[in-house]
């Protein structure tokens, strides 16, 4: 006997649900980064520190999500003041094209986190075995370091919940 119709609609939509919720309803962790703001992340993130830079970092089977802080090794100050800061983020755009082999580049547009200017841009890439993963990343320069969002979907579904939670949770410290 098979299911009818109704029956494997109903299971259909409970078990998207339940995915759903696990993937979205998960215990994310709010992480202070610097003193500066904090970002939310689906579960306690791995960190990786040097002097220069400071990676948090969390991945499954399906995506990623990183922060990364990098010292700006020049007074920001000078850049931000004038048109040099679109040139740094080209620069910061260019750099995570040539690192993410075969990449494309689908949109770079500007955007604001309050009054601070910044960057994000959506393209492909493999990374290792995986082709074509999708990814978006953001870029702010705040006081003298410049942070770095990223989500990587290695799914062939975006996860447009779970980046969109990440993005969003991104707040200024007060």
């Amino acid at each position: 006997m098979y299911p009818n119709k109704v029956v494997m609609k109903k299971f259909t939509l409970i078990l998207f649900l339940l995915i759903g919720l696990h993937s979205y309803g998960q215990n994310w962790t709010k992480i202070t980064l610097a003193t500066t703001l904090s970002i939310d992340f689906p579960s306690i993130p791995q960190i990786d520190t040097n002097d220069e830079i400071r990676i948090y970092f969390v991945s499954d089977s399906t995506f990623a999500v990183a922060a990364v802080l990098l010292k700006n090794p020049v007074n920001m100050n000078e850049i931000i003041k004038g048109s040099g800061l679109d040139e740094y983020y080209e620069g910061m755009t260019a750099g995570t094209l040539a690192a993410t082999k075969n990449s494309v580049l689908l949109k770079s547009s500007s955007i604001t986190l309050e009054d601070f200017p910044g960057c994000e841009i959506i393209f492909t890439g493999d990374l290792g075995e995986m082709t074509d993963v999708f990814s978006i990343s953001r870029y702010f320069v705040i006081g003298d370091l410049t942070y770095t969002f990223t989500f990587r979907n290695f799914d062939e579904q975006v996860q447009n919940d779970l980046s969109r939670k990440f993005f969003n949770s991104v707040q200024l410290i007060k």
